[in-house]
């Protein structure tokens, strides 16, 4: 008898704020996506290696370059831990981020990532023009993976 895997792949919504001096200035409401690497986490974690395999941090860079199944990092990245984390449905899981006004000045953020304690890349989303980071822009959101 043959088996056949009909299950889905993990899907990504990203939502992003941008602020100015507290004022809102711009929303991202996209899909993103989650890298192969995200595989191997999951199968850890499944597996009981638990250490580095937690998504524990949201990271930027300045890669602007489509992104790919096979991405395993951000370039130039500067991270934080996730602000929370919340179950909002069966199969879903959702991490809240922010950088504050004072974290990455003068980066040239065209990338966002999910990355586990140990700093590895489980999705990855890309804009599309240069969010040019000073000191009076900050930003949060929300990023829901759904198994």
């Amino acid at each position: 008898m043959l088996l056949a895997d009909h299950s889905t792949s993990p899907t990504g919504h990203f939502h992003l704020e941008v602020f100015r001096d507290g004022v809102l200035v711009d929303v991202v409401d996209e899909s993103n996506i989650i890298v192969n690497l995200s595989k191997t986490i999951l199968a850890e974690l499944v597996g009981g290696t638990v250490s580095g395999n937690s998504i524990t941090k949201f990271g930027i860079g300045t890669n602007g370059s489509s992104p790919l199944p096979g991405n395993t990092t951000l370039t130039n990245s500067y991270s934080n831990s996730v602000a929370s984390v919340s179950y909002p449905s069966a199969g879903v899981v959702s991490f809240g981020f922010g950088i504050s006004s004072a974290e990455a000045v003068g980066m040239q953020i065209l990338e966002f990532g999910l990355l586990t304690d140990a700093g590895r890349l489980f999705a990855r989303k890309v804009r599309a023009v240069a969010l040019n980071k000073t000191t009076d822009i900050s930003f949060n959101g929300s990023w829901v993976i759904t198994f």
